[in-house]
């Protein structure tokens, strides 16, 4: 009698103990998924397809990309383009990204305090005939209006290819547990040291750094960090080699 109740006991612990993992890890998945909704739509936010200026910077795009695909073409090698199946051939979606002050470097702490919602240009893929990224251009405000102002790659084109692609931002921020509620997420740059996906949740700051010199920063691209780390590294370089940091 006395084996069997311990038989019973047993089986009731293992049934309660699958129930607790099972229900673990639904929530889990149900945190991943809310998380990953709730990025998409801060990101949706910042389509271009919702932009005020998107009709401005189309027509910058439709006269100036002919344009540009002829410099490229005269100008391969100083813009890294080693023969002509890596020529752009068409230009991707434009992606807008915050222009962030350098104050976050002597702060440690807060990002956001150094982001101005009104100052952000908008980054655009160029693509080859493969659908690889080869190059990209920058448009910003000027005087008033938007203009093509910077071509070039920034970063690699396989960063560049992460950086720019949400569904890959998602997924590295989902596979963090303790990103439970996104309230807000933009991507950020200071045009010179570091560019990057910023994440607020909660009263906590984070930040997904990509750089072509990961290995100068000695911060992975597209891992999450805290933005006191960032900083920290970030300080850490510029000191190491003496650089002198302006805002622009």
């Amino acid at each position: 009698m006395r084996k069997k109740a311990i038989v019973i006991l047993i089986v009731v612990l293992s049934v309660f103990v699958l129930a607790y993992t099972v229900n673990a890890n639904v929530d889990d998945t149900v945190n991943s998924h809310n998380t990953i909704d709730r990025a998409f739509l801060l990101l949706n936010q910042q389509s271009f397809d919702q932009a005020r200026e998107k009709t401005e910077i189309q027509d910058v795009l439709d006269k100036k990309f002919p344009e540009i695909k002829e410099l490229l073409k005269q100008n391969h090698r100083d813009f890294n383009i080693d023969n002509e199946s890596n020529m752009p051939v068409k230009y991707g979606e434009p992606y807008k990204v915050y222009k962030i002050k350098n104050a976050f470097i002597n702060d440690n702490e807060s990002i956001e305090k150094c982001i101005d919602s009104s100052s952000y240009f908008w980054e655009v893929p160029l693509f080859d005939g493969n659908e690889e990224i080869t190059n990209a251009l920058i448009i910003d405000k000027v005087k008033g209006k938007w203009k093509v102002v910077d071509i070039g790659l920034r970063f690699s084109p396989k960063v560049y290819s992460s950086f720019c692609n949400n569904e890959i931002i998602f997924k590295n921020i989902a596979s963090v547990h303790e990103i439970k509620e996104i309230s807000q997420m933009v991507r950020v740059s200071d045009l010179v040291y570091y560019n990057g996906i910023f994440v607020k949740s909660g009263k906590n700051e984070y930040m997904l750094p990509y750089t072509s010199r990961p290995d100068l920063l000695k911060l992975e691209n597209g891992k999450l960090y805290s933005v006191k780390q960032v900083a920290t590294k970030v300080n850490d370089m510029i000191k190491q080699f003496e650089i002198k940091v302006y805002d622009h």
